[in-house]
């Protein structure tokens, strides 16, 4: 009989949940002591909540001089820069002043217009110098902000691979806040992951099922829960910086967790003639985008 350990833990502020088939408990627990810890130490380098951590003194700091990190951050920052521009820039870091002002705890919270013109004009990717020989980063406007919520779980399960890959664990899955997913190796019991995306009008109905082997999957969204709760969608268009607003989900898959974050974001905010572009782009990773009509219906674009 196979035993199969589930295990649940908080990190980064999300719930993550853990399916590990035909793993002793006593494995099982060094390993969750392991990603935990491992966890923690991202999350004191990447939270923009914690201003103690390596983003925030950067974040103060880069606006006036070149400011030197660690080279596992330098080169997450770089491999976001080179991100950003192959998905036309609709993948933005740097726009942490905008979603910043999105935190509001009233609905529908706006900055003036005016000033939102300006931080739209003086923010992108554009504006990081990257120094690889002294592993610093400029910002070459102080508007620029790096906001880690763009793509905190998609590094978080980056690292987890990592770790599962030393330990030799054995097939698992990992729900990262229901949204960010590891498919680690093999199905046990089949060829793949066979994982849902819920139909956001017909609860227990799936719009669409992606099967992963080995794989990352991302998946971003405007529910009707969404707009309820805080009046907006919390993704932003870089381009406008206004939310997304309108029923969709947009999902990726590919071998690595960043990229996978990455695409669901750019891909929600894209035009529908940009997406192909977009996923040209990252060869080996593929995507799918639902959108619903008035009447909850989903209509599904595969790339």
């Amino acid at each position: 009989m196979v035993q199969v350990e589930y295990r649940n833990l908080f990190s980064m502020g999300t719930r993550m949940d853990i399916v590990l088939p035909g793993i002793e408990d006593d494995h099982a627990d060094r390993l969750l002591a392991t990603i935990t810890d491992q966890l923690k130490r991202l999350e004191d380098k990447i939270s923009n909540y914690d201003e103690d951590s390596v983003i925030s003194e950067l974040n103060r700091e880069a606006p006036i001089k070149p400011h030197s990190i660690d080279p596992e951050l330098f080169e997450m920052i770089v491999n976001l820069i080179d991100y950003s521009e192959r998905t036309l820039n609709l993948f933005d870091f740097t726009i942490g002043k905008i979603t910043g002002s999105k935190k509001i705890p009233h609905k529908g919270a706006e900055l003036d217009k005016n000033e939102l013109e300006y931080l739209i004009s003086n923010t992108g990717v554009r504006f990081l110098d990257t120094d690889p020989e002294n592993f610093s980063v400029k910002y070459g406007s102080s508007s620029v902000s790096i906001d880690s919520g763009a793509f905190g779980k998609g590094a978080a399960l980056d690292l987890i691979k990592d770790i599962l890959n030393n330990d030799k664990t054995g097939p698992c899955f990992i729900s990262f806040g229901e949204s960010s997913i590891l498919a680690h190796g093999i199905h046990p019991w089949g060829d793949s992951w066979k994982t849902g995306i819920c139909n956001m009008f017909t609860p227990g109905e799936n719009a669409f099922v992606m099967e992963l082997k080995d794989e990352f999957m991302s998946v971003s969204g405007v529910t009707p829960l969404n707009l309820q709760k805080y009046g907006t969608g919390h993704v932003l268009n870089p381009r406008t910086g206004h939310s997304v607003n309108n029923h969709i989900q947009s999902v990726a898959a590919g071998k690595n967790g960043l990229v996978t974050e990455v695409l669901s974001t750019a891909l929600l905010c894209a035009q529908k003639e940009e997406r192909a572009e977009i996923m040209k782009n990252f060869p080996g990773y593929r995507a799918v985008v639902i959108e619903y009509d008035a009447s909850g219906q989903p209509a599904i674009t595969c790339s």
